[in-house]
């Protein structure tokens, strides 16, 4: 952490309260911060929105005219994206039912931003007609055979799909992220989640397979979610799809996070243990846990490598330079299809 020592020790001070209630109140507010970078790192660590709320609320703290001025900014931005957020998840209740799904990598325990609503469903025909019947249309004709994503203005990205994987990877039952699901309300809608072994699985296979990193409001979530968990189920899953090795290791991983933000061991410590790493955040899966992982799934998945890289280019302005070209430019040809 030789970088931005006082942003990211502010942001770590902040968001532990997110799993831990031990810690709420013990915040660190240094002297001398770059609130843009503070700022900017939650928001790559997704916990933006927890952040910016709790700066508002420490009374004590006196904040400069571009505190101010960025914590009115996000305030503006949770407003409108949850006033979005609303209206897609009575969308979806509208066309599908509110018991016809499972929603995935939209609920957490604290606030937080989702850039699109992911839907979990048994019959993927009839959800996309179903859609269409309702004046939508797929914005990505080519993909169709295995997701329909639509987006109308007003409302945020849908993406309906009705096997859990990336691309040819098939890394879970069709019918785990359904058992157990849990009833939750979002914004005032009811809705459906995955039981806690379905959100671990589903991050720690997307960490592994899809963003190659994972964030510290994922992590402090797959720590709350932990303790409910049934470890044995998902060991046998990942074991069944040939990613356990990734799997353990994955959680070995965040054992280690767990120590340096806690100073003890997490519940998984005994059966999973601890690996050594550089701790920086969001945490970045090594090349050989990439390669690992991949190619476990097959060889002709290590055609991903260059989605590798967009995760670890450091400059901002050359991150984003590359991931369009390798994101979109090439989406016609069919890599979107392997990076998805």
């Amino acid at each position: 952490m030789a970088q931005l020592i006082n942003e990211k020790r502010l942001m770590l001070s902040l968001a532990k309260s997110i799993y831990s209630e031990d810690i709420k109140n013990q915040y660190f507010f240094p002297e001398q911060m770059d609130w843009n970078d503070l700022f900017q790192i939650s928001s790559d660590n997704k916990v933006l929105l927890h952040i910016a709320r709790t700066i508002r609320n420490q009374k004590e703290i006196t904040l400069n005219a571009k505190a101010i001025n960025f914590l009115d900014l996000v305030q503006k931005k949770d407003e409108a994206h949850h006033k979005k957020l609303r209206k897609t998840l009575e969308i979806v209740n509208n066309v599908l039912g509110d018991n016809n799904y499972v929603l995935l990598k939209t609920f957490r325990n604290y606030p937080y931003l989702t850039h699109d609503v992911d839907i979990l469903v048994k019959d993927f025909n009839k959800a996309k007609n179903l859609f269409r019947n309702k004046g939508f249309s797929s914005e990505l004709p080519w993909y169709e055979l295995i997701e329909f994503s639509t987006h109308k203005k007003g409302l945020l990205e849908i993406e309906v799909y009705d096997k859990f994987g990336y691309g040819s990877m098939k890394l879970i039952d069709s019918d785990f992220l359904w058992k157990k699901r849990r009833n939750v309300k979002i914004e005032g809608i009811n809705t459906w989640t995955p039981s806690p072994e379905g959100d671990i699985l589903s991050l720690i296979a997307r960490m592994n397979f899809q963003m190659y990193k994972i964030g510290l409001g994922d992590i402090l979530y797959i720590f709350t979610c932990s303790k409910e968990a049934d470890w044995t189920s998902m060991i046998y899953q990942t074991k069944k799809y040939k990613w356990y090795k990734s799997f353990s290791k994955s959680i070995s991983v965040l054992n280690m996070i767990h120590r340096e933000l806690f100073g003890k061991p997490a519940i998984t410590e005994k059966k999973f243990g601890l690996t050594k790493i550089q701790f920086n955040l969001p945490y970045i899966v090594t090349m050989q846990d990439f390669i690992i992982a991949l190619s476990s799934q097959g060889w002709s998945n290590l055609i991903r490598l260059p989605s590798v890289y967009t995760v670890r280019i450091q400059n901002r302005n050359l991150k984003n330079a590359y991931s369009y070209v390798i994101n979109e430019r090439l989406a016609g040809l069919f890599i979107k299809y392997l990076y998805h």
